[in-house]
């Protein structure tokens, strides 16, 4: 009995170093497969790929790993949204137990303090911006549609997301526009052009100084710049614009949500302000006074942030912003973390166009133009050529623990040029249950 529980035991811790032995040598290999792709790697993106960041990923960035998995999730969605990093979050939670009253009672440093460095991040060396706080893009571009001029044309980029587009209900004509250059500005009525600086579609570059200037040129222009999608911004390059509408903060690094700004040249603010004090409406902070009993006896503040700033202020994401920039310092800079996405964006792009079905056929068919973009914009092919359901593959990565993001990106316009779809298309699409969200 003994002798035969003895062999028992021995087969049983031999099955257990034979386990392990394969399970080691699984990994081993595994690893060593992962080192020879990683030195592959390395070399097609160069230096710009920063390494790190491998270092220091699972500490920032828990919310990444997966419960009983090896594998992380991946996100994907940072044109969408970015992340909040750990360190950042953990100074809100402790700036949150500090007394932070109503900004009207004790006033607001934070925001004074926060807007300081919000143009300096975006490189306003010369002062030529003043900064308005806003819940976040799409009202930094209503303002100006409500106070930019009266009775306006509106030009707007035809690759624009829908905030953009929107406007054209406040203009009193409205024309989409795919090549500037092509546009005769000479007639004599008051025109607000709304470029966009770069697609959230497909990353691609619409606007530089080139054409702020030559917009610049004509009379009754009023030039207005969507920087929404997040990327590098430097304000001193588009110093001819009138107004800049830049990427909400949580876009830019996750926390605060509910906080924009709409940046406004100060040699425009004279005549945005008169139209406010003209037919505005006003709320509390706004004001320096005003009589109940009298219509229409009111005085704006004299100050341009402060005359648009309509009721109590996001105090607690003021003083969050400070965070939020520590760690795009952090990381060496908004021009570093750019340059370590288009190499992630190259390498990405490189291995999807390897892909190939059982018939050679292509699985991706990939619009985005690298290495210009960081954005890769793409379908799902099957073996015949045909295109798979965008939201069946959202539904399916995200299974795998991959986050992306597909439809239109609200962005009509662009959308439809990539799919070659015309307007009764979209009509029809529409009429058969597609439809924005869904």
């Amino acid at each position: 009995m003994m002798m035969t529980l003895f062999y028992f035991v021995t087969s049983f811790v031999l099955l257990i170093a034979l386990a392990s032995f394969v399970l080691i040598e699984k990994y081993r290999r595994r690893d060593g497969r992962r080192k020879k792709e990683k030195k592959a790697f390395l070399k097609r993106v160069g230096s710009k790929y920063r390494e790190s960041v491998e270092r220091w990923r699972s500490r920032e960035f828990p919310q990444l790993l997966r419960p009983g998995s090896h594998e992380g999730n991946v996100y994907l969605d940072y044109a969408g949204a970015a992340l909040a990093s750990k360190s950042q979050l953990d100074n809100e939670r402790l700036n949150a137990a500090l007394i932070l009253g109503n900004p009207h009672t004790i006033g607001d440093e934070n925001a004074k303090n926060a807007a300081v460095e919000a143009l300096k991040f975006w490189g306003d060396t010369k002062g030529d911006y003043a900064l308005i706080w806003t819940c976040g893009a799409t009202e930094a571009l209503r303002l100006v549609g409500q106070y930019a001029a009266r009775n306006w044309r509106l030009f707007y980029d035809l690759d624009a997301h829908t905030s953009v587009v929107g406007l054209r209900r406040l203009a009193r004509e409205a024309h989409p526009v795919d090549d500037w250059h092509s546009v005769d500005f000479t007639k004599d009525e008051t025109t607000i052009c709304l470029l966009t600086l770069e697609s959230n579609v497909d990353g691609r570059k619409r606007c530089d100084a080139m054409l702020i200037k030559k917009l610049r040129s004509y009379n009754n222009i009023i030039i207005v710049i969507d920087a929404s999608k997040p990327g590098p911004l430097n304000l001193d390059t588009l110093s001819g614009a009138d107004f800049i509408i830049p990427p909400s903060f949580y876009k830019l690094f996750g926390s605060p949500t509910g906080l924009g700004c709409l940046l406004v040249k100060k040699s425009t603010s004279a005549q945005f302000l008169a139209l406010k004090r003209e037919y505005g409406y006003f709320g509390g902070g706004s004001l320096e006074r005003y009589s109940a009993t009298v219509p229409n006896w009111q005085v704006l503040k004299r100050d341009l942030p402060d005359a648009f700033s309509d009721g109590t202020p996001h105090f607690r994401g003021h003083a969050a912003l400070t965070y939020g920039f520590a760690e795009i310092r952090r990381c060496g800079g908004i021009d570093i973390i750019h340059e370590h996405a288009n190499s992630l964006a190259t390498e990405l792009y490189f291995r999807l166009s390897q892909l190939r079905h059982y018939n050679q056929a292509p699985v991706i068919r990939i619009y985005s133009k690298i290495p210009y973009s960081n954005i890769i914009a793409c379908n799902i092919l099957r073996s015949d050529g045909s295109t798979v359901s965008p939201s069946l593959v959202t539904t399916l990565a995200k299974a795998q623990g991959i986050i992306i993001r597909s439809g239109c990106l609200c962005n009509a316009g662009r959308c439809a040029q990539l799919l070659q779809l015309s307007h009764d298309d979209i009509v029809q699409s529409w009429e058969r249950g597609a439809a924005c969200g869904s």
